[in-house]
């Protein structure tokens, strides 16, 4: 017998010592016990939460829950019950495009019917199914792949319990976005081993925006390892694949058409995306192969082992902060598993599969790689990498454990230095994080190495192989529970008790808001705050139910930055301050131009207003009422224009009173002026008491409002002399006006706001805010259902493959 045949039939004879484990439960059992073991495992990591003692906000590093997310979700209920389909909201600042908002999350419905304190009561549970769902779709997805039901119960587990799933439980739009991206995985397996493809357009659908092109950047890299995994190197069947996800996107795009102008416009007009604080030229510009530096490497060393290993929440002391960092951990037992396959796996899978995991730690180890991964928008990892790098870790280690339960042995040298490894990796005294590394967690993770390190090891005794399994489930069930609880617990969460005190969003700031509302007030005005509910009330206005100017979102309006930059409210520049926009409430000289009627202060704020512009109009206990004695209505005319470049050569002050003078125009725009007088600003008189007269002729000149909708509004003006007529209305594409019948161009004006030209006479005034590509949206997505709907129902199969 030659030598290669001695070594097959000894590999055959091997094979034959090991049985396949015993699995008392059906496929279908075996679903049902992943969704009990999640849903039991979830009761106990968020035990504080479901109990009813703590609502899921957070006012640590995960604040963003209290200053947008949770204002977002009150805001949105609000206005679909009051207004209807989402649109313009001037409840954002001075106003914002938010279509088409929550019509794109599922999730978010069920609030609807809420009011703000429900909606405070339910997110943890809508958060918990969000929870529950990935960890069960991705076990649907495993049973897919063809691994056995038992690994299946283990992976759903890992997976839903896996570091980015349960801390970006606290930043909530990041579970849904994994939700759908798991939904993605089980649709492409649906598609390619089963030839069907309804379910992989879907995701792609509610993930439209940045969220769909990660997916489709991670579905083009898998779909190529999965297919040459499945059909090996038969081209015309890969060719077949892809073109039927192709096809599937193509389908997706039309159900995607009436949302995707709103989510364009949304990221073209950020300052973020296309504005002065991109970080596009500073990214792209690093050095492409120069490796992670201080912190960044032994956190994506040591968050693979927790979430909280170096810190929880604002004690967190690794690289960038709590989520931005990488949030590797997938579980102990994907780190002992993962180079098992390697060992397991056949020649053509370890190359592909490795190819597959070098693609991921190219882009740990070179950062540069990272930033083009994420079109040099950001450096961090959530959103994307957080998920996709531990999942493919998660993906091979459930392939080696399907191999071990199916009479495959333990290689106990690799798992040996394994273990070492990981061990010498958690203990290593890392320089750059003296004192960082949380020593009762590195002991737990200590603990459940070497215990799962050991259950690996007896499935080579064939005596106790059978009870090896559920050990090392009802482990894996511990461990997760544990590690989540930390996540959990030592967050600084709000307590439920506080809904029914005046504290936060439910201050006296309700009674103060209920007497204005109360008073005989134009159609139209605003009221800001110069002290904030909470931090410092940049989105108070959402929940508390008022115009305001203040905002915070990830993506604010350009223009409206770009004003408060000019008018030198805020750095120029600064990111930060492109998000965290801080309005003119501090800056009573701009409040007569945007409309603002009414400012709410405390005692300790008083100094901020001008007390020459208001008057003291009640005081409900610490919050004290003033109303303006030169509030300027909706729609301002102005007879003279200046040049933004002369107008920016003003100092802060003259700015404040030149803006009173005339339209500020951008170079593009002079044409429209050309019949109107060029005012010089050396002309313009500062300070003294021409002001208050000013404001007072503006007021009496401006637009008579008719109606008031948030996305409709129209009024009657007499011009005496050709103008154009100032809409404290942030500029947007999407609005469209028209002048006694006649539909005119929008003009941008005073930096970042909405104007019209106006000739003498008398006029009737209309705008409208129609969200962009929405009309040839809706026919397209027709389209796209109707097309769907025939390929179902006629049960056509896409590009087939026998």
């Amino acid at each position: 017998m030659s030598k290669s045949a001695k070594k097959k039939a000894s590999s055959g004879k091997k094979k034959q010592e090991y049985s396949i484990i015993h699995w008392p439960l059906s496929a279908g059992k075996s679903l049902w016990l992943s969704v009990g073991l999640i849903l039991l495992i979830s009761l106990v990591a968020f035990w504080r939460f479901v109990s009813g003692e703590y609502l899921f906000l957070f006012e640590d590093i995960g604040s963003d829950t209290l200053t947008v997310f949770y204002p977002n979700m009150v805001h949105l209920a609000r206005y679909i019950r009051e207004v209807g389909f989402p649109g313009w909201s001037f409840y954002m600042g001075p106003g914002q495009g938010i279509y088409p908002s929550g019509l794109l999350n599922p999730f978010d419905w069920i609030y609807f019917p809420m009011g703000p304190k429900a909606i405070a009561h339910s997110i943890t549970y809508v958060q918990l199914l969000k929870l529950v769902l990935s960890g069960v779709i991705f076990a649907l997805f495993l049973r897919k792949t063809g691994v056995a039901d038992a690994v299946m119960v283990i992976g759903g587990i890992l997976y839903a319990f896996g570091g980015y799933l349960v801390v970006g439980s606290g930043w909530y739009v990041h579970t849904t976005h994994i939700f759908w991206m798991t939904v993605a995985l089980l649709g492409f397996e649906m598609l390619l081993r089963d030839q069907r493809w309804w379910l992989f357009p879907i995701p792609f659908v509610f993930l439209a925006g940045t969220r769909g092109y990660f997916l489709i950047l991670f579905m083009t890299l898998y779909a190529a390892v999965r297919t040459i995994d499945y059909y090996g190197l038969d081209w015309k069947k890969i060719l077949r694949v892809y073109g039927r996800m192709a096809i599937c996107g193509v389908l997706a795009l039309m159900l995607t058409a009436p949302f995707l102008g709103g989510k364009v416009s949304k990221l073209k007009d950020s300052p973020r995306v296309t504005g002065d604080v991109s970080k596009v030229e500073s990214l792209r510009d690093k050095p492409m192969f120069e490796m992670g530096q201080g912190k960044h490497n032994p956190t994506a060393i040591l968050r693979w082992f927790s979430s909280d290993l170096i810190g929880t929440g604002d004690t967190y002391k690794g690289w960038r902060n709590y989520l931005e960092g990488p949030l590797f951990y997938i579980g102990l037992l994907s780190l002992l598993l993962l180079p098992q396959f390697f060992w397991l796996a056949d020649k053509r899978q370890k190359w592909l599969y490795g190819g597959f995991l070098l693609f991921w730690l190219l882009l740990i180890v070179f950062p540069w790689f990272r930033y083009a991964f994420y079109a040099f928008a950001g450096n961090y990892y959530k959103g994307a990498l957080s998920l996709f790098i531990p999942f493919s870790v998660l993906l091979v280690a459930m392939m080696a454990l399907d191999r071990i339960v199916r009479e495959k042995a333990v290689h106990l040298p690799v798992l040996g230095v394994t273990l070492a490894l990981c061990l010498g990796a958690l203990w290593y005294p890392y320089a750059s994080l003296p004192e960082g590394i949380v020593p009762g967690i590195r002991s737990l993770v200590t603990v459940f190495l070497v215990l799962q390190a050991v259950l690996l090891a007896g499935f080579n005794f064939q005596a106790v192989r059978n009870l090896v399994f559920p050990v090392l489930l009802g482990v894996v069930c511990i461990e997760t529970a544990v590690f989540s609880s930390v996540s959990n617990n030592r967050r600084t969460a709000v307590p439920a008790e506080d809904l029914a005190k005046p504290v936060r969003h439910f201050d006296e700031t309700w009674q103060a808001l209920e007497y204005v509302k109360r008073q005989e007030n134009p159609m139209f005005y605003r009221t800001d705050k110069i002290y904030g509910s909470v931090k410092t009330g940049y989105n108070d206005a959402l929940v508390q139910d008022f115009f305001g100017t203040k905002m915070y979102q990830s993506h604010n309006s350009k223009y409206y930055v770009g004003f408060l930059e000019d008018m030198g409210v805020i750095p120029r520049g600064n990111e930060a301050s492109s998000r965290w926009l801080v309005g003119v409430s501090k800056r009573s000289f701009l409040h007569p131009l945007m409309s603002i009627q009414y400012v709410l202060s405390k005692k300790e704020t008083r100094g901020d207003l001008n007390k020459d512009m208001y008057q003291l109009a009640e005081k409900t206990g610490q919050i004290e009422i003033y109303k303006s004695k030169y509030f300027i209505p909706f729609g301002i005319p102005f007879d003279q224009y200046i040049r933004r470049a002369d107008f920016m050569q003003l100092g802060t002050g003259q700015k404040m009173e030149a803006i009173y003078h005339g339209i500020v125009l951008e170079d593009e725009s002079l044409r429209y002026a050309a019949d109107m007088p060029l005012l010089s600003t050396d002309t313009i008189t500062y300070g003294g008491n021409a002001m208050p007269r000013r404001w007072t002729n503006l007021a009496q000149k401006s637009m008579k409002m008719n109606t008031f909708e948030h996305n409709h509004i129209t009024g009657t003006i007499d011009i005496e002399s050709p103008s154009v007529l100032f809409f404290s209305l942030v500029y947007d594409e999407a609005w469209h006006v028209w002048v006694n019948g006649q539909r005119k161009e929008l003009l941008l004006v005073d930096l970042g706001f909405s104007g019209i030209k106006l000739e003498p006479g008398s006029h009737s005034i209309e705008l409208k805010y129609i969200p962009p590509m929405s009309r040839w949206g809706w026919l397209i997505f027709a389209a796209g259902l109707a097309i769907g709907g025939f390929l179902l129902v006629k049960k056509i199969r896409i590009l087939p493959i026998d």
